[in-house]
């Protein structure tokens, strides 16, 4: 287990139990009588858990004894001895000999015995009636065969039912104990740097080159250095390295541009370099990188724009890693000028590069949002996504509804928690079914299979999901967060003319609103047409 969170325990608005006993505020009554009710149950716990054929042997006990119940009148058979039985008949017959006695003793005269056997006369004639349309018992063969097929269906389904939805040889889970070991996931959940740590595929675009291409680029790597003072191999084997994203080889080549032009290199020459050397490091800053940086941004207005584009180009390529160790080092420079969007992207940034892990470094960032906004799409979403990596379905389940009631439909966390919502409902025991009037997210299934698509079926499918949000946005309009996603989205797709006139309409329709404005021009600076 790993240290303890330092993040209050009221983070996200909801508290874990500090102590690592359920009962510890309770009065000292509740507490003794919960301590009683768990040694009347301890021992058949423990023997359970030690010798797990009591369960098997009970159930199948509580099987025989219902299914007896259930059976017995079938395989049972009707006496055939009269002595046995005794019926309407027998009782009427008895009475008319009883009048004759009577009648005999001088206890009833003529006319009351002829009243009398008359009114036994017709209660005997009523019951031979309907004894004569009684059923008669049902052949023994039919009624076993009856019983077969009971025993066997209940039994069947019963142990199909239990394989399917229980869980066969499973110890018992107690509440608190449940409560316990949710507690105990969220403290042990690794930190920013160990998750990191884990993820070697650093980079998640994938270099969309063809095999000419790489052709070429193979002689330029044995051609190239035989020609050291070749400026224009040099650059051509940078920029072509870049493509193939292979960083650790275009900071290389781009470090002999650099050098072979001296005091005429450029500001991007210097740029392109500090940005291959820092993605080639994983988002480390050694100290001649830093020198490099100073070179490129002598002030501090100049070092804030630097790693605000350091994080916009790590992004583009996938390499979130890379691109929070520059948005916090960009947060770090604008201080108390950042606003809630720079938040966002950088709790993006850390749960990306996590691998979809909310570290106690992003909870921190989720809890600052909320304490900010506590409408934060973003910072529901994730605090919901917590609360589901850490068996707490129940916390995550209110997060998520609260993304779903209030966010937009079409926004990243609005469509991540639309996927996920319905799940969680489940597993948190509520019956809930997203509105079919909202836009429902990409399940697990959705994004593995769009894991498998070609390059050219994954540019479609999303190329055809921005035309979706244009035309609504350009319909029935929308939030800024749209027209922010629907920017980003162009820019990713490398349609930055479109992204331009969009970013030039939505100045226009969110002129009055300032914070709008900030949102979008985020997203507008990421997709490289805003300054």
């Amino acid at each position: 287990m790993g240290p303890r969170s330092r993040i209050p325990t009221a983070a996200f608005g909801c508290a874990f139990p500090t102590s690592r006993s359920p009962n510890a505020n309770l009065p000292r009554k509740s507490r003794t009588e919960g301590l009683f009710s768990r040694h009347a149950t301890g021992y058949i716990g423990w023997a359970m858990e030690q010798y797990p054929w009591i369960f098997w042997v009970a159930t199948a006990v509580l099987v025989a004894l219902t299914l007896a119940a259930l059976v017995a009148p079938l395989i049972r058979r009707r006496s055939d001895d009269p002595v046995d039985e005794v019926t309407d008949i027998d009782i009427y017959k008895s009475q008319l000999e009883e009048v004759e006695r009577d009648l005999a003793r001088g206890v009833l005269n003529s006319e009351e015995a002829e009243r009398t056997r008359t009114e036994i006369a017709r209660r005997l004639l009523a019951a031979d009636k309907a004894g004569s349309r009684a059923t008669s018992d049902a052949p023994q063969g039919l009624n076993r065969a009856l019983a077969v097929v009971t025993v066997l269906g209940i039994a069947g389904a019963g142990i199909w039912g239990y394989v399917e939805l229980g869980a066969p040889g499973y110890a018992d889970q107690p509440r608190s104990e449940r409560l316990l070991r949710a507690e105990e996931l969220r403290e042990g959940r690794p930190t920013q740097r160990e998750a990191e740590a884990r993820i070697t595929d650093k980079i998640a675009a994938t270099a969309q080159v063809g095999d000419d291409v790489r052709e070429m680029i193979e002689r330029l790597r044995e051609i190239v250095p035989t020609r050291p003072d070749d400026l224009n191999g040099w650059q051509l084997l940078a920029d072509n390295e870049g493509r193939l994203l292979n960083f650790e080889g275009a900071a290389q080549a781009q470090t002999r541009v650099v050098a072979l032009k001296g005091e005429e290199a450029t500001e991007t020459d210097r740029y392109r370099l500090a940005f291959y050397r820092f993605i080639a490091d994983d988002g480390a800053v050694s100290p001649d990188l830093q020198a490099l940086i100073g070179e490129v941004a002598e002030d501090r207005d100049a070092r804030t724009d630097l790693w605000q584009a350091m994080a916009l180009d790590a992004r583009s390529i996938g390499h979130f890693q890379a691109a929070a160790r520059a948005q916090e080092r960009y947060l770090a420079a604008v201080g108390e000028n950042a606003v809630p969007a720079d938040y966002q992207d950088l709790l993006d940034y850390l749960v990306s590069a996590a691998g979809g892990i909310v570290t106690p470094e992003a909870e921190t960032i989720a809890v600052r949002l909320l304490q900010r906004d506590e409408g934060n799409p973003a910072a529901l979403y994730y605090a919901g996504l917590l609360y589901y990596q850490t068996d707490r379905p129940d916390r995550a389940f209110n997060f998520y509804r609260r993304v779903i009631e209030t966010g937009t439909p079409g926004t990243l966390h609005y469509t991540m928690a639309a996927g996920q919502i319905e799940d969680v409902a489940w597993l948190a025991g509520k019956d809930y079914t997203l509105p079919e009037t909202q836009t429902r997210g990409p399940s697990a299934a959705d994004m593995a299979a769009a894991q498998d698509m070609s390059e050219e079926d994954r540019a479609a499918m999303i190329g055809g999901m921005v035309s979706s949000l244009s035309e609504r946005l350009a319909n029935e309009g929308g939030p800024p967060e749209e027209w922010a996603q629907l920017i980003r989205a162009l820019g990713v797709l490398g349609e930055t003319e479109r992204a331009a006139a969009i970013w030039g309409e939505a100045q226009e329709v969110f002129a009055a609103s300032d914070a709008a404005i900030g949102t979008i021009r985020s997203a507008a600076r990421a997709a490289g047409v805003a300054e």
